[in-house]
């Protein structure tokens, strides 16, 4: 598939790329400052702006895998609190600028800040 993909090097959004599972380039070269996209390497994918509501709602659904990889691309801090049955250890320091996850077989079922 031919995703319009931001550049590592220069942030342009001015490349197209085929782009694997997991956001791995397998080729592609940015138009603005012509850095190459070499096989493997990782791009975050474009997203919208929306409110920090939206943005958790938006996570919830989504596999566990591609829940990390959106907030590892927008640059969020994020930990898991409960996978399955398991529940984690966890600080009690509160940080609004933290995303807590909750996942059930795979897929993210609560997305909160703190």
């Amino acid at each position: 598939m031919i995703l319009e993909v931001k550049c590592p090097n220069c942030g342009s959004r001015n490349i197209s790329a085929t782009v694997g599972r997991n956001n791995y380039i397998y080729f592609g070269i940015c138009l603005s400052c012509e850095h190459e996209l070499s096989l493997k390497e990782r791009v975050c994918m474009g997203s919208s702006v929306m409110s920090k509501e939206n943005y958790l709602l938006d996570l919830i659904g989504r596999s566990k895998l591609n829940a990390m990889s959106k907030l590892e691309c927008d640059e969020h801090i994020y930990r898991i609190t409960k996978e399955d049955d398991t529940n984690y250890i966890i600080t009690d320091d509160l940080n609004f600028d933290r995303v807590n996850l909750k996942i059930k077989d795979g897929v993210v079922v609560s997305a909160k800040r703190g």
